[in-house]
């Protein structure tokens, strides 16, 4: 009986060293063997995160860029194209937003011909 008793712990150690051994092999697998997987993976979303900011800055831009022009035809349709009947608060009003306008179409045209890498 004391035979089986020491044969029986001698297994149970065996058994107890295999599941611990394999325990740590398999965190060490999932934790570092898959590291550059994961890295690859974070590249890629964080290169689709970036187009989209990018689509939707052009999109503010663009929306920004079509309210200032409906104002500049608001103020043309009501005191003529030359603006001979406005106020000089209207006049530099209608200055200020044509200057705009030019800078958000040089934006704009900044903005779609920036390349963009859409590689995996």
């Amino acid at each position: 009986m004391e035979k089986f008793k020491r044969w029986t712990e001698i297994i149970f150690i065996i058994v107890g060293l295999v599941t611990t051994i394999y325990g740590f092999f398999q965190f060490v697998d999932a934790r570092y063997a898959y590291a550059p997987e994961v890295s690859k993976r974070f590249l890629s979303i964080t290169k689709k995160v970036t187009t989209v900011e990018d689509t939707l800055k052009y999109k503010i831009t663009e929306d920004v860029a079509n309210n200032t022009q409906q104002r500049i035809w608001q103020l043309e349709d009501r005191y003529g194209a030359d603006l001979s009947r406005a106020d000089q608060s209207v006049k530099e009003e209608y200055r200020v937003k044509k200057a705009d306008l030019e800078k958000l179409t040089k934006k704009l045209d900044d903005m779609k011909a920036k390349p963009t890498d859409e590689s995996p």
